[in-house]
């Protein structure tokens, strides 16, 4: 491993040989080469690991590869515990110093990644020296067979990465993980990610916005690839026309909507963490944002439209 890389890439896997190859080639084919790869398997049963294990023999400077006996954690605790460990081991890893990735191990990242990125969050720090800093970027929507879905993530999904401020990104996440580079004032603010965060991707979006700064690069730097393994998918955002089917059905509907639920139990853990150091208007928002709670879902609909104005 490099003695002090600048960039440590965050990469957990499970059952993911299939695509893997071709990720771990895009990162080691980066324009700038001065990271390490640390990765950690969660379970897996098929070949992941004799994947991970061909590229370490033939480049084991590049790699850093953590063995435990943690069991299968998931996507979100997976990327914590790899985020946690960059913290805990960083001064003799040499990487007390080191900005952030998260690397999905099915994507391909464009050769450039790292270099636009590093460039983006250094110009951020001469502006915000000693903050938590996060940049990010759009990405390109590809099928299994790499063929193009859609040009722009955040279009194809109806998202607006302009509306970066805690009272947006509360109830719409606009940062993708796999595309954001950020430093360790973050990791530290944020960390851990209670259970009760939608993802880490989001949390780490929220604590950004709340306490430092994100910045969006408007172009992309990742190739998503839409499969039926996804932990998330991507979907299409289709205006709706007032008096189509799906919107009738939603007026009169009784049952609640599950994911302003989980939104609600997200808010309520970071009013809980960080309550005291947040604004009276961003206090207000998230007390609001946990009764989304409800099992109404016409009282949900009325407190949405009201905490997007």
């Amino acid at each position: 491993m490099f003695s002090s890389p600048k960039v440590a890439v965050l990469l957990p896997t499970y059952n993911g040989a299939l695509f893997l190859g071709r990720q771990l080639q895009s990162l080691l084919d980066q324009s700038m080469q001065d990271f390490v790869i640390i990765t950690r398997d969660d379970g897996s049963t098929d070949e992941t690991r004799s994947v991970v294990q061909s590229y370490l023999e033939k480049t084991p400077h590049r790699f850093h590869r953590i063995e435990d006996d943690k069991g299968n954690l998931g996507a979100s605790h997976n990327f914590s515990l790899l985020m946690q460990y960059v913290l805990d081991h960083g001064r003799p890893l040499g990487l007390q110093n080191c900005y952030l990735m998260l690397c999905d191990q099915d994507d391909i990242w464009e050769s450039n990644k790292i270099e636009v990125e590093l460039d983006a969050i250094s110009a951020l720090e001469q502006q915000h020296p000693n903050s938590p800093l996060l940049v990010h970027s759009d990405l390109t929507v590809i099928r299994e067979d790499e063929s193009l879905i859609a040009e722009s993530f955040l279009s194809y999904q109806g998202l607006d990465a302009a509306n970066k401020a805690l009272r947006n990104i509360t109830f719409s996440n606009t940062v993708t993980g796999c595309t954001a580079l950020f430093n360790q004032q973050l990791v530290r603010k944020a960390l851990p990610v209670p259970a009760e965060a939608m993802m880490h991707d989001w949390w780490l979006a929220m604590v950004a916005a709340a306490f430092g700064h994100i910045q969006f690069i408007p172009r992309s730097l990742v190739r998503y690839r839409q499969h039926g393994q996804n932990t998330l998918g991507a979907s299409e955002f289709i205006p709706r026309n007032v008096f189509s089917r799906t919107t009738i059905k939603q007026l009169f509907r009784t049952n609640p909507e599950p994911l302003l639920k989980a939104v609600a139990s997200q808010s309520e853990a970071f009013s809980a963490r960080y309550g005291k150091e947040l604004s009276l208007p961003d206090r207000r928002r998230l007390t609001l944002a946990g009764w989304l709670r409800t099992d109404s879902f016409f009282v949900q609909r009325i407190l949405f439209r009201l905490l997007k104005l």
